[in-house]
This record gives C-alpha cells, structure tokens and sequence, in this order.
C-alpha cells in the first residue's frame, strides 16, 4: 500500500514538475518574442517617428465599422454551426456571446475562448458538449479561409516572398495545401470530423459529435472567407487612415494582416498572439514600409485592441432575455 502511495506521489510530482516547465518555457517565449519585437521598434525609432503620420478620422471610423461587420459575420456562421444542432441562436445573442468569449484569448492557454462559450451558453439549454463541439467546429471552419486568402497575397506578391529569406517555393505548397484541406472541409465534412476525433482522442480530448450535409458545410465556408475579406479590407482601410500614401496593394495589405492574426492565433503560448502577428506584420510588410513596418505593426495591434474593445462594450448592452431558456426548435 505504501508502495502505491509513493508512486502515485512520484507520478504527481512528475505532472506538477512538468506543468512548471511548460509555463516557464511559454513565458520565455513570450518574452523573446516581445524583446525581439520591442527591439526592431526601438532601432528604427528614428524613422517611425519621424515619419509624418496623417490621421483620417474618416478612413479610421470606417476602418472599425468594418472590423465589427467582419465581426458580425464571424457570430452569424457560429450560429449557422449551432442551428445545425436543433438549436435557434439569434443573431445578436451569438454576437453577444462570441465578442464576450473572443477576450479570452488574451489569457494564457487557449482553452478559456471554449470555456467562455460553455458558461454564457448555458443559460440558453446549450449543454456544455454542444458548446464546445461548436466552438471545435468554427476552429475547423474559419482557419481555412484565412490561411487561403493570406497564401494568395504571397503568391501574386512575390517580392514579399523573397523578402522573408528562406521561405521559397513553401508559400506555395502551403496555398496548394490549404485548398486541398478547404475543399476537403467542404465537400467531406463527416470524414473531416471523423480525422479531427482521431487527433483529439490522441490528444485525450474528448470526440466531437456533428452531422450536417455539404450545403451547410458550403454555407459556413464561404462565410467564414466573406468574414475574412472584409476584416482584410478594414486592415486595409486602416492603414490609409495613418498613412497619406502606403503604396501597398489591396490583396498584401488584406493578406498580410489576416495571415498574422491565424498565425498569432494558433500560437498557443501567446495570450493573444502577441508580439507573434506583430512579427509577421513586419516581415510581409517591411518590402513596402522598410523600417516603418515596425511601427505599423505596433499601431495595428492598438487598432485591434480598441476594435475589440468597442465590440465587446456592444457585446454587453445585449441584455439576454431572461424568457428565452431553451431556443431548441
């Protein structure tokens, strides 16, 4: 018996050690990445503050506006996930909720987003395997699109490519990849999830239970791709806001943001990819802005923080109707 007892306390020991190493691995990472950032900024301070930035208010309250349309778009395919389930979200409830949740993502660990969504879904009759099964799903669905659209900017730019030494001929591959994955998730989304339970049940994660046909599948795919374009297009918008000229094509300036924002996303060990998309602003703009991109990238995040900020402030004016308990049809 006390034998037992000290391999279950080794056994403990072993998992608290380990889950020490990761934090402490994570924070490292995270202070590289902000020193590496921080840096680049600090040593073309000369010409980030020299440069004559021109604020329009105009081009920059038309930048948020279109941010919190591409917003609007990203609750309404949410809610197209999770009608799929028998469940009738409104529109502004799944905005509601979704803008709420997005703020998780600036806590470390990526898991607070699905746990954000189990708890304000709950009060609707939304268990809580139906809510992270959605938010698996919107995962599965809103990559895609944006990697699509980022690759895309890269291929028809290829100066932006050679610039990021070392790349070569892998935007391409990566582009040929993601429309194959796109397709596959489109025309194939039982088998899609069938692959995803795999690796979660590798991962010990709970399996994802699902079941909607090609026409839904399409629906939020192509959704997902409009949300992105116009959350693109607001970048876009928003550069022209602080620059009197940026001289940079519709297609990078889209690309180029939507590719940073995925890539800080699914870096898990950065509350809200800092410091990671602002590195990958950097690179695909510096071609285009030299050492101002820089100072570009750090002004875009500020630009996106307040976005965020306006969206959930909208997010909690929605009162949820006390009477709507169950919205299943």
């Amino acid at each position: 018996m006390e034998d037992q007892n000290s391999k279950i306390e080794t056994a403990s020991s072993k998992s608290k050690l380990y889950s020490y190493c990761v934090r402490l691995v994570k924070f490292l990472l995270i202070v590289a990445v902000i020193y590496f950032v921080g840096k680049k900024i600090v040593s073309n301070w000369e010409e980030i503050s020299g440069y004559d930035w021109e604020i329009n208010p105009f081009l920059l309250l038309l930048s948020i506006l279109l941010h919190q349309i591409a917003l609007v778009i990203y609750s309404k395919m949410w809610s197209l996930v999770i009608k799929s389930f028998g469940y009738n979200l409104p529109l502004k409830y799944a905005f509601r909720i979704s803008n709420l949740v997005n703020l998780g993502r600036y806590i470390p660990g990526k898991i607070w987003s699905a746990l954000g969504a189990i708890y304000l879904l709950r009060p609707y009759g939304i268990g809580k395997g139906l809510a992270f099964t959605s938010w698996v799903l919107t995962t599965i669905f809103i990559l895609p699109p944006a990697f699509l659209l980022g690759f895309l900017a890269l291929l028809f730019y290829p100066q932006t490519v050679s610039y990021i030494t070392g790349l070569n001929i892998w935007p391409f591959i990566a582009l040929a990849i993601t429309i194959c994955i796109s397709i596959f998730i489109i025309f194939f989304p039982e088998r899609t999830t069938e692959l995803f339970n795999k690796f979660l049940k590798k991962i010990k994660r709970p399996a994802i239970d699902f079941a909607f046909g090609k026409k839904i599948a399409i629906q939020i795919f192509i959704g997902y791709l409009i949300g992105w374009i116009v959350y693109g297009i607001a970048f876009y918008t928003f550069l022209n806001s602080i620059m009197r000229d940026p001289g940079i094509p519709l297609l990078v300036g889209m690309g180029s943001f939507i590719l940073a924002y995925v890539i800080g996303y699914l870096a898990i060990f950065s509350p809200g990819g800092i410091g990671v998309r602002e590195i990958i602003l950097m690179a695909i703009l510096s071609p285009y802005f030299g050492p101002l991109a820089a100072g570009v990238a750090g002004i875009a995040r500020i630009w996106n923080i307040v976005s965020e900020i306006i969206s959930a402030l909208i997010a909690l004016s929605i009162k949820p109707d006390r009477k709507l308990t169950d919205i299943k049809k």
